[in-house]
């Protein structure tokens, strides 16, 4: 069982071109001029305000107008600049899928996770670098960075990836058990987001994975038939179908339970 294969799918940003690279390049620039130009703004409007005939009810009025429209655009260039990040990291993926350099790639997104405050950002970061571990099959050192998460303060997508992902991680070190509960406590949300292409096919990967322990092989085999059914145009599914396929009887698992061991 692959355990990047959860983080990978929240890598796909869409492009937003030069302006990403021109806002990442220059973040600090950019929000010290916007600052800048806000306070400038502000200080200007007040005059105008003062210098005119303007009542105080609708000074305010504009005041606050005013400061809704800094904040709006604050979050907007907080926005682009996330947009451009996320692409930045995503470009690093080809080391490790083509160029197969999982070191290179942990060394790129540890950089990367200076200066980080966000929960959000620093779990995803983490994620990629637990999947490049669990390439290496370090899987220790994977979980030690999924530890490094506070998931009580994720939420939506990521957090379901990062329990999926602790999921993979924990069967990677045979911690059946354990790997069974935190799949009870996750449940209702893994089946709200079954079908979704982001997330589904890790999802089934561990379903049909949790009723092959059951000894239920027919559930299994339903399962894992309705998921290559659902994914069958996602070509990033493939991988989690075909590990899935690998754990009903009589196959033989190739992921991190070890090379040859019969399921």
């Amino acid at each position: 069982m692959k355990v990047g294969n959860t983080a990978c799918v929240l890598r796909r940003q869409p492009n937003t071109g030069g302006l990403t690279v021109f806002l990442e390049k220059n973040r600090k620039k950019v929000r010290l001029g916007f600052f800048l130009c806000a306070i400038l703004a502000g200080a200007l409007l007040g005059r105008v305000l003062s210098a005119s005939d303007t009542s105080a009810g609708a000074a305010i009025g504009l005041t606050i107008l005013a400061m809704c429209g800094v904040v709006f655009a604050a979050c907007v260039v907080n926005w682009l600049w996330y947009r451009a990040f996320l692409k930045e990291v995503d470009d690093l993926a080809p080391i490790l899928k083509e160029q197969n350099d999982p070191d290179r790639y942990i060394a790129e997104i540890t950089k990367r996770l200076k200066g980080k405050k966000s929960a959000q950002t620093i779990a995803l970061l983490q994620m990629k670098i637990a999947g490049a571990y669990s390439q290496k099959r370090e899987f220790e050192q994977a979980r030690e960075c999924l530890a490094r998460v506070q998931p009580q303060k994720l939420h939506g997508l990521v957090r379901v990836a990062y329990q999926l992902q602790l999921i993979q991680a924990l069967l990677a070190q045979q911690e059946t058990e354990s790997a069974l509960e935190l799949l009870e406590q996750n449940r209702t949300e893994f089946l709200k987001l079954q079908k979704t292409e982001l997330l589904g096919p890790s999802i089934a990967l561990v379903l049909v994975w949790e009723q092959v322990q059951l000894g239920d092989t027919k559930a299994a085999e339903a399962l894992l038939t309705a998921a290559q059914e659902q994914f069958k145009t996602n070509p990033e599914a493939a991988a989690c179908l075909t590990e899935a396929q690998a754990l009903l009887p009589h196959k033989r698992a190739e992921g991190p339970y070890g090379p040859g061991i019969d399921v």
